[in-house]
């Protein structure tokens, strides 16, 4: 557990909250996209006869009219109205457009998100494993003279963990994979189907999208790539949850009060709606 996380939580409390976030960061993407995409396309028709009768009415008006005159298109009032319609068409390809980009983006946050979180538990619950890639740093004599060996090194597996964290998600698994695997001591390995280039291509996503390119390599499914999202989220803490012997709830205390308050606050925010329901089921079982 480290200096600042460590005051109120252990590793299995820092895991659960990372699994608790995860789910409920999927789950709100998946709510969020399902929806957007189905309002669009019942607000299309909507959407074209707005812009139809809104160039109807400019036409109509003396100054549309005036326009009219001088364009070479004047005698051709159809063509305007199917102006109309292409720019209403235009609207709700754009929006369809920026809700796919914000989908990707939104996936890809959560599951780099969950992915750093898993090496920083990985790296609190057993250390020494991490600690092999940072046998080779150079310390002051200074730095000997004031702290032990076992703080030395502790700070330089954080140090390095925390550098991780700007790392290609490929990189950060690859470790993950290293430091895990052999502690399953033959068991099935959760992340064996994660392909690099398949996370890769994940990866190189976010940056086309964030810098602006307009056309991609290979045509995306954005619900594909929630689901990969996803199911990669699922198999890395499956992962650290087999090796590292977190799944294990029976035995799970909670080091302080702060984790259950922590969790009531999170479900009174998330799910106003289901509370709702239930204290309306309460207040009809006194009445009964």
């Amino acid at each position: 557990m480290d200096e600042v996380q460590g005051r109120f939580y252990s590793a299995q409390e820092r895991y659960i909250t990372a699994l608790g976030h995860f789910f409920l960061n999927i789950l709100n993407l998946d709510s969020f996209y399902s929806t957007v995409v189905k309002s669009l396309d019942a607000a299309k028709p909507q959407t074209q006869m707005e812009c139809r009768d809104g160039m109807q009415q400019a036409l109509s008006s003396p100054q549309g009219k005036r326009i009219i005159e001088k364009h070479p298109f004047g005698q051709d009032p159809e063509f305007f109205i199917q102006m109309a319609m292409g720019m209403a068409n235009r609207s709700v390809r754009t929006a369809r457009q920026t809700v796919d980009s914000a989908a990707l983006v939104f996936a890809h946050t959560i599951l780099d998100g969950v992915l750093s979180e898993c090496v920083h538990i990985s790296s609190l619950v057993n250390p020494v494993r991490w600690g092999a890639f940072v046998e080779c740093r150079k310390v002051e004599f200074r730095e000997l003279r004031r702290k032990s060996i076992e703080m030395l090194e502790r700070e330089a597996v954080e140090a390095y963990v925390a550098q991780l964290d700007r790392e290609p998600m490929t990189r950060r698994l690859e470790l993950l994979n290293r430091v895990s695997v052999p502690l399953l001591k033959g068991q099935p390995i959760p992340t064996a189907w994660i392909k690099p280039d398949v996370m890769r291509a994940f990866d190189r996503l976010r940056q086309r999208i964030v810098h602006g390119q307009p056309s991609l390599k290979r045509r995306v499914v954005v619900g594909d790539e929630i689901y990969f999202a996803k199911t990669a989220g699922i198999s890395i803490l499956g992962l650290l949850g087999d090796a590292h012997g977190l799944w294990d709830g029976n035995s799970f205390k909670p080091k302080s009060a702060r984790m259950s308050l922590r969790l009531l606050a999170i479900a009174r925010r998330e799910f106003p709606e289901f509370l709702e329901v239930m204290e309306d089921a309460v207040k009809r079982a006194e009445k009964r």
